[in-house]
């Protein structure tokens, strides 16, 4: 017999009878509007009597065809890099051929010219051969290219800045790459749509890319452009061995001023040049040396950009003082990289060297080299700072007799040419051994693209002698459009691992913050994104069966299929909801996994245990590609209210056709096989799996359009202005009263099944709408259920909120006794009925139930206290989420061994700024410009280090609450009085109070929104002494930095640093015996006025 409750007067003993029954009608009503607004009952009986089908799909079948797909895709990038590489080395003597003299003689038919990336070189220089160099092209934007403005026809050169682009040597090198351009353009029409950007750095410093297009310079209004080709990862990597790297720092007194900061941007660019593979620490030294970070100290660390951004961040805060005591800095140096190279390992390079920045040592220390490095295996160089420096022998032969080199540098103009002196150096060994095996790179922001890429580079050997690194880059969206989701069930993704841990795709990856890379992008560990679901924060970084065995199998590319237990583990899967605010859910993965042949990098699968079904064509259909295809399907792409996946590719577009859309080009395609029988190029035989898939369910949703509207599903009554529905092989259909365009989401997967949520617009109620979304199931005869597409709809809050009103009774009203809450799976509310505005309503929207913090005090501790016992009664379960990608500002936590800051050097810098800001006052009507490089501070201005401001990698940890899947409701959350009684203490006895607080709570069926409603009796209630009861015991919510939850953040006095597993890029080589005083040093001839006042522009700028 159904329950009976009075509604006029309402009772508080009445209360859990009538929330009931308000949940249940408002249940019904959104239902039957979200199913007759969708059709989503009809389009599942589409499906049905297109016969879809169910199938199981075995992960280690569908990774080997990844695998393979995979591996073609990367061995024609990995081919491509080979025929540059031998083409230059097999051209090389037209080099040795070129009239030095007439290809820059102005009145020479040989005058030679090139095609310029710098547009606006001409802003700068007055030289006439600058002015003539560069050859006219035209660019085009084009879709294979992001539609960036290219030429296809063409490729450019690159010089950098510092760099004289009219070098008859230079110029020389240029004119022999110039048969590069033939290969570029083969291999681009026979391949055509596969888009990448094909590389030539020289040693030199040029680089020549294809296709040719505008550069983008660091700053496009100043024409600032602090990019050099041989500071790239692939550059680094192909042209030098992994390195142990020491770099030592003179800090005593005479370091003061302008030395220090050319110390400093000598420390830069020395950082620049080392990658991923590489080691390296950093020594601080006057009466006693001292690692610049205690936490690093008497070991290597890993050249990440983090960790390189870290050590130039704490550069800032050292002093200089004292005398240097070489003997104990040096010895130190060698014992470090000594004991790396006795315990080789996965925590160490192949080449050893040390950097000396000094202002001049007084002796040679030959006693320190004799006992340490006899042998000669640790390359020593050293950088002698000043332009007053005028004694060299005792440095110069620190560097000649320790295979090194020795560079003079004098000013900021020459720090960037004479720190590259040492990869010459380090190359030679590369020279003896022309490496014939490809060098891969992780993921990095590529500069002409602005895209992420993995680049396979060679180095380029002729006659012996290193000349440059040949590269082509794959783009990460076409690496995952080989490994696709449309090939797996619900909720499996693919990622990608290199050899060194690190991500090169995931899906839970966020590289960028306010649109710029993040420091750690390109190095965050597997193990930081598979976020585990029972992470405690203690001191460890996860379970070590977990983190060691899998994350070992992944960096040495093993194969899950040779063993029969495969690793599973359960996973917090994270998304960002509206406002920001993070979504977490619950995940049982079990991973599969194949290394990519001759790559460093393997693919792996995260399967959940109950995704192992996919949809499937039905078996009439042809297993012929394409042959299901016929005049009709053109139908089916009609009109204009349907997308495609942005992200995957179906039908590429012709390099011309800039302005022609996706779809465009898709039906375009498709009426050209219907007509011809032919399928075009464009549309690549990798994709037809995926197009076979989008013809079916555009064939089964062809009419669903019409079905919204000219049946008047479509009910503006209800305030639903928005029907979609998205396809498991990406297509999108919409239609809306005002035809708005609806932003198609990445994947088909609902999380929970039915999801109703607030979606912010404008601030006020009647531009706030809420989304609801269900998936569209295909079923077997054996209860076997696959994921066929989703449904959802947008509808108004006003209309929503007025479903509540009348479901209950008119109770739910802001003049009302009682206090109505619409919470959803995370404890968020999305409907709130006390505030007396819309204005004071939309505050309370997305809030979190259980940190709910007014102006007016008098509301959020019931409601806190309410959240608490929805926890304690297992409603809604807390889950600990770390995010190990956050950046975080003002980090103070890494205390070393450095001076830290003192008043006086406060006030110090404090005058120095000010200083600053009077000369450049002066110097803006004095032309002598270069006069502020002699007192101003220089900031820092190469490329990793211009945005160390932004913040620094952390960790950062925070509760989150999911609803109970099984909670149905309803349940009591307080029934009668409750004593509040304040905490006792010495000085006083626990005072009591009372409240009578009626609390219950229901789950609203078909949806993932919970109803609480409350109502309270009495003024005590709302007294300071239940206020602060009821808010004693509030839940933990929000983001807080997470200590040693890895090596980001450390507590001072416990540091922790975790030594991960990673496999070396290649075998270590020997270094041969050579001559140590052959091209030990170079001239010691000053930088030239030009380049000076060049260097003193870029420090303007960059300040």
């Amino acid at each position: 017999m159904p329950k009976i409750c009075v509604v006029e007067v309402l009772f508080q003993s009445a209360l859990q009878c009538v929330v009931e029954q308000w949940a249940k009608s408002f249940g019904l009503d959104l239902y039957s509007t979200a199913t007759t607004a969708t059709q989503a009952e009809e389009l599942e009986q589409k499906y049905q009597e297109k016969n879809a089908r169910v199938e199981y799909f075995d992960p280690e079948e569908v990774i080997d065809v990844m695998k393979a797909r995979l591996e073609k895709f990367l061995g024609r990038r990995r081919q491509l890099a080979e025929i540059l590489k031998e083409n230059l080395e097999n051209s090389y003597s037209l080099f040795q051929m070129v009239d030095r003299e007439a290809i820059n003689d102005l009145q020479s038919d040989d005058f030679y010219r090139f095609v310029d990336s710098k547009s606006c070189l001409n802003r700068h220089y007055v030289d006439p051969l600058l002015i003539n160099s560069s050859l006219s092209v035209n660019y085009i934007p084009n879709p294979n290219f992001f539609n960036l403005p290219v030429n296809t026809e063409k490729s450019a050169i690159h010089v950098p800045t510092p760099v004289y682009a009219r070098d008859p040597e230079l110029l020389s090198e240029i004119i022999w790459t110039e048969s590069l351009d033939d290969i570029f353009k083969a291999r681009r029409a026979r391949e055509f749509f596969a888009a990448s950007w094909q590389y030539f750095c020289s040693q030199k410093g040029f680089m020549r890319f294809y296709p040719a297009s505008p550069w983008f310079y660091d700053d496009s209004h100043t024409c600032l452009d602090m990019y050099d080709c041989r500071n790239s990862e692939w550059y680094i990597d192909a042209a030098t061995h992994a390195k142990n790297i020491i770099i030592m720092l003179d800090m005593s007194g005479s370091m003061l001023g302008q030395r220090f900061e050319i110390a400093k941007q000598t420390i830069e660019m020395i950082l620049e040049t080392l990658t991923e593979n590489d080691f390296f620490n950093m020594i601080v030294f006057s009466e006693e040396p001292k690692f610049i970070l205690s936490c690093f100290r008497n070991r290597l660390v890993q050249a990440t950009i983090k960790n390189k951004k870290l050590m130039r961040v704490t550069l800032d805060n050292v002093t200089a003082e004292g005398i240097a005591n070489y003997p104990a800095a040096l010895s130190l140096a060698f014992e470090v990289l000594i004991e790396a190279s006795q315990n080789p390992g996965v925590n160490s390079g192949c080449q050893n060297a040390i950097m000396l920045i000094t202002d001049g040592p007084s002796d040679t220390y030959e006693d320190i080299f004799e006992k340490y490095n006899k042998d000669k295996t640790i390359r020593f160089f050293t950088y002698l700072i000043g332009d007053d420096v005028t004694e060299t022998r005792e440095v110069r032969w620190m560097a000649c007799y320790n295979r090194g080199y020795f560079a003079h540098i004098s000013n900021l103009a020459d720090v960037q040419e004479k720190v590259q002196s040492y990869i010459g150096v380090m190359s030679r060994l590369t020279s003896e051994r022309n490496r014939t095996d490809p060098v891969w790179t992780g993921a990095y922001y590529d500069r002409l693209g602005a895209v992420l890429v993995a680049t396979v580079a060679f180095p380029v050997v002729a006659n012996d002698s290193f000349r440059g690194v040949v590269g082509a880059s794959a783009l990460i969206t076409e690496l995952q459009q080989m490994a696709p989701l449309y090939m797996l069930g619900t909720h499996s993704y693919t990622f990608i691992v290199d050899n060194n841990g690190y991500v090169v795709h995931h899906p839970q990856l966020r590289p960028l913050y306010m649109g710029k890379a993040k420091p750690h992008y390109n190095s965050m560990d597997i193990m930081e994104m598979e976020v585990l679901a029972d992470n405690y924060l203690v001191a460890i970084f996860c379970f070590e069966f977990y983190c060691y065995l899998l994350r070992r199998h992944l960096a040495d590319g093993v194969s899950s299929k040779d063993f029969l237990r495969k690793f599973s583990q359960k996973i917090i899967w994270a998304c960002d909801g509206p406002n920001n605010l993070r979504r977490v859910y619950l995940q049982n993965n079990v991973y599969h996994y194949r290394g990519i042949n001759n790559t460093l990098m393997s693919l792996a699968l995260a399967v959940p245990e109950d995704s192992r079904y996919r949809i499937a064509l039905p078996s009439t259909y042809s297993p012929y590609p394409y042959k299901n295809i016929d005049c009709k399907a053109v139908k089916w792409f009609s009109g204009t209210n349907w997308r495609l996946h942005p992200d995957w590719h179906y039908c590429r577009i012709n390099d011309s056709d800039y302005s022609m859309t996706k779809e465009e080009a898709f039906v375009i395609n498709m009426k050209h096989y219907s007509e011809t029988g032919r399928i075009a190029r464009n549309c690549s035989a990798l994709y037809t799996y995926l197009i076979e898939r989008l013809l079916f369910d555009a064939e089964v949703t062809s009419q669903m359009d019409s079905a919204w509207i000219q049946e008047s599903r479509l009910d503006e009554r209800k305030g639903v202005h928005l029907v979609y529905l998205a396809t498991h092989a990406g297509l999108t259909r919409f239609v809306s009263m005002d035809l708005k365009d609806v932003q198609y989401q990445p994947d088909v997967q609902t999380w929970p099944s039915d999801d109703n949520r607030t979606e912010e617009l404008p601030s006020i109620l009647d531009n706030i709408i809420v989304t609801g979304n269900r998936a569209i199931l295909v079923r077997d005869d054996y209860g076997n259920e696959a994921p066929a597409s989703v449904v959802g709809f947008e509808m108004l809050y006003a209309s929503f909120e007025e479903m509540i009103y009348n479901a209950s009774h008119k109770m739910c009203h802001f003049n009302s006794k009682v206090r109505c809450y619409l919470l959803d799976e995370h404890g968020y509310i999305v409907y709130a009925s006390l505030p007396h505005t819309s204005q004071e309503r939309v505050h309370y929207l997305r809030q979190f139930f259980g940190h709910l913090s007014l102006e007016n005090t008098e509301n959020g501790a019931i409601e806190r206290y309410l959240m608490k016992k929805l926890v304690d009664l297992f409603v809604y379960q807390k889950l600990l989420y770390v995010d190990f990608q956050d950046l975080c500002q003002n980090l103070n936590l890494y205390n070393s061994a450095r001076r830290l800051f003192n008043p006086l050097l406060a006030v110090s810098k404090l005058i120095i700024s000010m200083l600053q800001k009077m000369i450049r006052f002066f110097l803006e009507i004095n032309p002598l410009a270069v006069i502020l490089s002699l007192f101003s501070r220089a900031t820092c201005y190469t490329a990793t280090f211009r945005d160390i401001q932004d913040g620094l990698p952390c960790d950062r940890a925070s509760s989150f609450y999911l609803l109970n899947n099984d909670f149905k409701g309803p349940l009591t959350l307080a029934e009668g009085k409750q004593l509040c009684s304040s905490v006792a203490t010495s000085d006083s006895y626990a005072r009591v109070s009372s409240c009578n607080l009626y609390a219950y709570a229901v789950r609203i069926e078909k949806t993932n929104l919970v109803l609480v409603v409350y109502s309270t009796e009495g003024t005590q209630c709302n007294g300071d002494l239940c206020k602060d009861y009821f808010s004693r015991d509030s839940l933990p919510w929000g983001f807080n930095i997470a200590l040693n939850a890895t090596d980001k953040v450390m507590h001072p006095q416990a540091c922790k640093l975790t030594t991960r597993y990673r496999r070396p890029p290649s075998a270590c080589q020997a270094v041969e015996d050579d001559d140590p005083f052959a091209h030990c040093s170079g001239c010691l001839l000053q930088a030239t006025l030009s380049l000076v006042l060049l260097c003193t522009a870029v420090l303007f700028v960059v300040r």
